[in-house]
């Protein structure tokens, strides 16, 4: 039986490392806005794909692509604007204790999943080619916020 690399350990450090930036940014700089965003804005836009990652890896494991997929062309523009007003909290601590809950249901979600499943093909083509799975998914949104890690390290001159 070949072993299957969790795909949430990825995922759990780069959360880590983020809220971690997070945590440590004075709260004036938390609302401050730099390349049209504040890291207020890059956690809600993070709490909501957490939630979206679900119900993408629930389509993948169905054979049905992702809805999220038609917004890649855009940048995902149209569903990171929704999740920067739908998660609105200003609160440091209530966006991360949300973002941490989003996680936490989705790590759960993968944990929950047989091992076999977490690479498995089910068909469906990921935007950028080559077939979607779970592990490409929670890996993309791993590097997202180590990506979001960075950045707001380096706006704020710790990078």
């Amino acid at each position: 039986m070949p072993e299957h690399i969790d795909p949430t350990i990825a995922l759990k450090r780069a959360d880590q490392e983020f809220c971690e930036v997070i945590q440590g940014l004075p709260d004036d700089l938390f609302m401050t806005k730099t390349d049209g965003w504040t890291p207020r804005d890059v956690v809600a836009h993070l709490v909501g794909w957490n939630r979206r990652m679900i119900q993408a890896c629930q389509a993948i494991l169905a054979g049905r692509t992702p809805d999220y997929y038609a917004d890649a062309p855009n940048d995902y523009r149209t569903i990171n604007a929704e999740y920067v007003a739908r998660f609105a909290a200003t609160s440091k601590e209530t966006l991360l204790g949300e973002l941490t809950a989003g996680l936490q249901e989705l790590v759960e979600f993968a944990a929950a999943l047989d091992p076999a499943e977490w690479e498995a093909s089910h068909g469906v083509k990921h935007y950028r080619g080559g077939p979607a799975s779970v592990a490409q998914t929670l890996g993309s949104l791993a590097g997202d916020y180590a990506e979001h890690a960075r950045q707001i390290r380096e706006w704020r001159g710790a990078g």
